[in-house]
C-alpha cells in the first residue's frame, strides 16, 4: 500500500510539472513553436513521462487550457466577491475578463491557440463549463432582485457568454489597440445596462 501510494505520488508530481512546463512554454512561445523536447526538458522528466501520461502534445495542451480556464474563473469569481448589485457584478467581470483576456498566457493559451488546437467545438465546451457557471450564478442573483425573469436565466447565460467571449476574442486580437478594448468595453458595458436595468422594461 504504502509503495503504491509513493507510485501515485511521483505520478502525480511528474504530471503536475509536465502541466508547468508546458504552460509556461505555451504561454511564451504558443502551441506551435513548442516542442515536445522542449517540455520535458524544462519539466525535468522524460519523453516516455509525457506519453505516458498524454497521448499527445495535443492532449497535454488541453489540460493546459483547462487549468488556465480554472484560474481565470476564479480570479474573475474573486473579483466580485463580496459585492451586491447584480448589475456591478457583471459590469466589473466583464471588465475583467477583457482585461485578463490580453494578460499573455491567457491571450496565447485560452484566445489564440486554443480554437485551432483542440477544434472550436472544445474550445467551446471548456469555455462554456467554466464561464456558464459564473453567468449562472450572477444572472440568478439578478433574477432574485426582479432584474430578469428566472425563467430566462439560463439562455441568457449562454446569450452573454457568446457575447463576451467574442468581445474577448477581438480584444486579444488587438493587444497593443488600447481604443479597441475601451471600445469593446463600453459596448459590453452598454449591452448589460439595456438588458437588465430596470428600465429597459
Amino acid at each position: 500500500m504504502a509503495a503504491n501510494n509513493r507510485n501515485q505520488e511521483q505520478s502525480e508530481r511528474t504530471r503536475e510539472a509536465l502541466i508547468g512546463a508546458a504552460r509556461t512554454l505555451f504561454a511564451a512561445k504558443g502551441f506551435g513553436a513548442t516542442g515536445t523536447a522542449e517540455i520535458v526538458a524544462l519539466a525535468g522528466v522524460t519523453r516516455g513521462a509525457l506519453y505516458h501520461h498524454y497521448k499527445d502534445k495535443t492532449a497535454l495542451f488541453l489540460e493546459v487550457f483547462e487549468r488556465v480556464e480554472q484560474d481565470l474563473t476564479a480570479r474573475l469569481g474573486a473579483g466580485v466577491a463580496g459585492l451586491d448589485d447584480p448589475l456591478e457584478m457583471l459590469r466589473i467581470s466583464g471588465e475583467m475578463f477583457l482585461d485578463l483576456c490580453q494578460e499573455t498566457e491567457v491571450r496565447q493559451i485560452a484566445m489564440i491557440d486554443a480554437p485551432s488546437v483542440v477544434g472550436w467545438e472544445a474550445w467551446r465546451e471548456v469555455d462554456a463549463r467554466y464561464g456558464l457557471g459564473l453567468l449562472r450564478t450572477l444572472l440568478n442573483h439578478a433574477a432574485n432582485r426582479g432584474l430578469v425573469e428566472a425563467e430566462h436565466v439560463e439562455h441568457l447565460a449562454h446569450l452573454f457568454l457568446g457575447a463576451v467571449s467574442e468581445a474577448a476574442l477581438v480584444v486579444a486580437h488587438h493587444p497593443k489597440d488600447s481604443e479597441v478594448r475601451a471600445r469593446m468595453g463600453r459596448s459590453l458595458a452598454w449591452m448589460i445596462d439595456r438588458l437588465l436595468s430596470p428600465r429597459a422594461g
